[in-house]
């Protein structure tokens, strides 16, 4: 993941925290892991310190890309004495708040075409 590889910090899937055993046929636990609804790790007791934890350390984790990709982004040259970090702000932050936009107000947005 990108956390991992600039952060050095591996990202913790929920399921490998909070995926209970799909039930086989004959009642026993299987291999299969299942994700309970996230309303319910958000709201059930038994959850909540896990949830806790697991939620600090997605935040925590994001903040250290977030500051390691915009520290990269300011010493990358682009044009004219501007750096990387004013092209992304100039142009692709408010490309991507258009995106969501657009899908919010129900166009869809096929990202397979927006990759080539």
């Amino acid at each position: 993941s990108l956390t991992e590889d600039l952060v050095g910090r591996r990202k913790v899937p929920m399921l490998e925290i909070f995926g209970k055993p799909r039930l086989k046929k004959d009642g026993t636990p299987g291999k299969i892991l299942d994700l309970p609804p996230v309303w319910e790790l958000q709201t059930d007791p038994k959850h909540r310190t896990k949830w806790i934890q697991y939620s600090a350390y997605d935040a925590e984790g994001t903040w250290l890309l977030q500051q390691e990709l915009t520290s990269k982004l300011k010493k990358m040259h682009w044009l004219r004495g501007e750096t990387m970090m004013e092209f992304y702000q100039r142009y692709l932050v408010p490309f991507g708040e258009l995106l969501t936009d657009m899908e919010r107000n129900g166009i869809y947005v096929e990202i397979a075409f927006l990759r080539r």
